[in-house]
């Protein structure tokens, strides 16, 4: 994580070590960052995503990614919540405000794919 955000920042990774020595709080931030990113990852394997094809799944009710999630990690977190709240915000920051996907109407889907509500 450190180095996806010095890569992103254009920055050396030791100064963000710098900045968490002088103010561990920082360090909660970047682990839920982390965490909203690994919940992302985890959608996009589950639609069978790779860089050069897109996703394999064009759409997915959010039923079946909330089983998934709740499969592959247990039931601890509120996966709707995420999806309805966070998915698309932490999706388009990733995607650099040019996002592939979005969360809408209670699926997942292309973002040029939309559902009917």
């Amino acid at each position: 994580m450190i180095e996806y955000a010095a890569k992103d920042l254009c920055i050396n990774p030791e100064i963000i070590v710098r900045k968490i020595q002088e103010d561990p709080s920082v360090m909660k931030r970047v682990l839920k960052k982390y965490k909203m990113m690994i919940l992302h990852n985890t959608v996009l394997d589950y639609l069978g995503y790779n860089t050069s094809d897109g996703v394999t799944v064009s759409s997915c009710r959010a039923d079946e990614v909330i089983k998934f999630l709740t499969n592959k990690f247990g039931d601890r977190f509120e996966y709707g919540t995420w999806l309805e709240e966070a998915f698309n915000l932490i999706h388009r920051e990733i995607f650099k405000e040019i996002p592939y996907l979005v969360y809408e109407n209670g699926a997942i889907h292309k973002h040029d794919n939309p559902i009917a509500g």
